[in-house]
């Protein structure tokens, strides 16, 4: 876990939560910038509280840092960099991303799922093994392993991915990334609550994300 120390961090507290914005950065050393980062991230966190803390998810108060993540990629995949991301307690989100609302919701779930209990856990991961299930039965295609792994080959990332396209086209999810594993498929779960089809298959394992959400 990062020391978030004041000499390399600013702490400043926005509508509850404590933000560190990393010194390395491009906010902190111009005070217009630091104005309008303030600014951002207060409407960020006002419209997260209003369109999923308030109604959906508890109120916590994990660490967020604010930094340039611009040559971080924690993702499986082995190209690109990583927007947000949730390691150890503390929220990262890249300076430039402030104003994302989806990332800011959808890293505050990952520090949720993480606070699962040992006891809840098996009816997260049974909503997301039923959902799979119900792909498979209905289609009767073979099932295979969904998992990004930095050990997988081009061409077995590129099957793995074409059937998580699959899937989430068929079944109404709202990424493919999220079919990756149970952590990524309750954060996107919570991201896109309120967008998702209304069917069978998503009525099933949005209950028991429910049930999770009631133990948090």
């Amino acid at each position: 876990m990062d020391r978030l120390t004041p000499d390399k961090y600013l702490k400043i507290n926005i509508e509850g939560f404590d933000f560190y914005f990393s010194k390395d950065g491009s906010i902190v050393d111009d005070e217009s910038n630091l104005v309008k980062a303030k600014s951002i991230l207060q409407q960020t966190v006002r419209s997260a509280k209003a369109s999923h803390i308030k109604d959906l998810l508890p109120f916590r108060k994990p660490k967020i840092v604010i930094a340039d993540l611009t040559d971080h990629n924690i993702s499986y995949r082995k190209t690109g960099t990583t927007p947000a991301y949730y390691s150890q307690g503390i929220i990262y989100i890249d300076e430039f991303k402030i104003h994302s609302v989806d990332l800011f919701v959808h890293e505050y779930a990952h520090y949720l799922v993480d606070r699962v209990s040992k006891q809840t856990e098996p009816i997260l991961i049974k909503a997301y093994d039923d959902m799979l299930k119900e792909y498979y039965r209905r289609t009767k295609r073979k099932k295979i392993d969904l998992k990004d792994r930095r050990s997988d080959s081009k061409k077995t990332m590129e099957i793995k991915l074409s059937e998580r396209k699959k899937i989430a086209r068929y079944l109404g999810f709202p990424s493919e990334y999220g079919l990756n594993d149970f952590h990524e498929f309750f954060a996107e779960v919570i991201t896109n609550w309120k967008k998702m089809p209304n069917n069978s298959a998503t009525y099933v394992f949005k209950k028991l994300v429910k049930q999770v959400i009631s133990r948090l």
